[in-house]
This record gives C-alpha cells, structure tokens and sequence, in this order.
C-alpha cells in the first residue's frame, strides 16, 4: 500500500500563482528518495519547476537542486502519458501556448543533494509561473531510512 510505504506531504497549493509559488521543505533526512508531483491548471503561459535544498526546515543555506529527474505531461486533458526530460540541470520549463492541464514529476535521491561543506537534510518545489495558474504540489517520500509501522514525519 503506497501510504503504509510511504510518506505522502502537501508541498504548495496555490488557487492564482502569477510569479513565485515556494512549495513547504520537507526532511529528506529521513527517507531516501523525494518524488515532486506539480499539477498546473489552465494556464496558457510556461511554468518552471525546481528543487531546492537546504540545512535547515527554515530554508538556511538553501541552493538549488542541479541533478534530478524529471518527466512531464504538456496536456494531461488529452492524456496521461508522462515524457521523460532526463537529468535536469536546475530547472524544467512546461511551456505551452493553450490553457492546457500540465504536471511534472520530478525526483532526486538523498544522497544526490548532498554537498561537500554543508549536510542538505531538506528539499523543497519552487514553482514560477508566467500566467495565472491553480497549482498543486504533492510530495512522496521513500525508502524510509528507520522501518516503522507509520512512516516517520517529514516536516520537521
């Protein structure tokens, strides 16, 4: 079962995100694996998608994210197949010029985040959008580092 295995968060809603839409950090501390689920609803204008890490839950030190996977769906509307983008290198544009449903899913591994002079223990989605947009962000955590019966809490 996905919720007994694992921990599923909110990361941002949004009912008219014009610029900037900060999604909440999370503690990827305790898991293994960050999977970012972005729904953008009716916009007719490109959104942009990152992850950002950082040391604290407070957002300290925080930098972007420059190697995770991502894939997306330029109009869900008319299907559901996801179009692999690769390995991002900081960012990944949707663009579309019709008010399409769009989702991205983007995904990065704890030990990918990972500096060499600060421990990153958080990530979080940032979502930029040209026009207004209903955007919501679910956040699915994985590969529990501790086994418990319920997975371990994730926004603290």
């Amino acid at each position: 079962m996905l919720a007994q295995e694992t921990k599923i968060v909110q990361g941002l809603l949004s009912t008219g995100l014009t610029t900037t839409g900060n999604g909440d950090w999370v503690n990827l501390g305790k898991y293994h694996h960050f999977t970012a689920i972005v729904d953008l609803h009716s916009t007719a204008g490109s959104a942009t998608v990152r992850l950002q890490k950082a040391t604290s839950s407070t957002g300290g030190g925080s930098t972007n994210v420059t190697n995770f996977l991502c894939w997306y769906n330029k109009n869900t509307t008319g299907g559901d197949t996801l179009t692999a983008n690769g390995v991002s290198t900081g960012a990944v544009t949707i663009s579309t010029g019709t008010a399409y449903d769009k989702m991205a899913v983007l995904e990065v591994d704890s030990s990918d985040i990972q500096g060499t002079a600060a421990d990153y223990d958080f990530v979080r989605a940032v979502v930029y959008s040209t026009a207004a947009a209903c955007t919501s962000v679910s956040y699915v955590l994985s590969d529990a580092r501790y086994a418990d019966a319920v997975p371990p809490t994730a926004i603290s």
